[in-house]
């Protein structure tokens, strides 16, 4: 690090400093390098460095950072060039809890992917909007993206978050008879839990009618 800093930094020295610190675990110091980036001003990012940075703004919560990181990306047109950024942006955006600045980058995207999809439905579940998740898994699906693996994660999380019961149960049938995704321990996770909530209603009914009649 001595060196990076006694050396002439080009874009790719700065992505590399800052992708090998995220990857490290250290998102504290990745953020701290595109700040001195952003502030030193000699070099300007690309859509590597906020590829790079974003996620790590996300995992700290440090939602300074990731705005201006949104605001450069929108100024420079990288946020409408590049998916990967745009997600990055979103996923940023979720986990510091601002769905509404989530929602608006989702929304104006002229391009999504899979993983988009994805981030904002599980930005949903994170901040509880279980409803809102689900709504929006309804509109995937009539956009004609296929969903994944990780998309059922999501949005099962959202139905035990809604405590949406029989769709959660018909999304997780849907898993393999109409997608042939094969369920890992974390879908059987969720799906055990709506069917444990529609147990306990439909136990707590019963008990109700007994009552009742005698």
């Amino acid at each position: 690090m001595q060196r990076f800093k006694r050396s002439r930094r080009s874009v790719v020295s700065w992505n590399a400093m800052i992708a090998g610190c995220a990857w490290c675990g250290r998102d504290d110091m990745a953020v701290r390098y595109l700040e001195d980036m952003a502030r030193e001003a000699q070099v300007a990012p690309d859509d590597g460095t906020l590829a790079a940075a974003l996620p790590a703004c996300g995992r700290t919560g440090n939602a300074g950072a990731g705005r201006w990181a949104h605001q450069y990306a929108s100024t420079t047109g990288i946020l409408d060039r590049s998916v990967h950024v745009a997600n990055a942006v979103v996923d940023m955006h979720c986990k510091c809890g601002d769905l509404s600045s989530a929602t608006e980058v989702f929304q104006g995207m002229r391009q999504r992917s899979v993983v988009t999809w994805n981030t904002m439905i599980s930005g949903f579940s994170l901040n509880g909007q279980g409803v809102k998740g689900i709504e929006l898994f309804q509109e995937m699906r009539r956009s004609g993206e296929a969903p994944n693996a990780v998309t059922f994660l999501g949005v099962l999380c959202c139905c035990a978050h809604a405590g949406a019961v029989d769709v959660g149960q018909g999304i997780f049938q849907s898993m393999q008879s109409e997608h042939g995704i094969q369920a890992e321990i974390e879908h059987w996770v969720y799906g055990r839990f709506t069917w444990k909530v529609r147990s306990s209603r439909e136990g707590a009914c019963t008990d109700s009618r007994d009552a009742n009649d005698a």
